[in-house]
């Protein structure tokens, strides 16, 4: 009983893991890109 509750708890936290990593790498990709944009606008003295 126990172990199958772990082999769940440990197969949920792979995958929101997982999920985790791709919803930080597309919150962070699109930040990056719009101050890389407004980077590129501002003109440079």
């Amino acid at each position: 009983m126990t172990i199958s509750i772990y082999a769940m708890i440990h197969r949920s936290m792979c995958f929101f893991h997982k999920a985790k990593i791709e919803i930080l790498f597309l919150f962070f990709s699109k930040p990056i890109k719009r101050i890389s944009l407004v980077k590129d606008s501002i003109p440079i003295k």
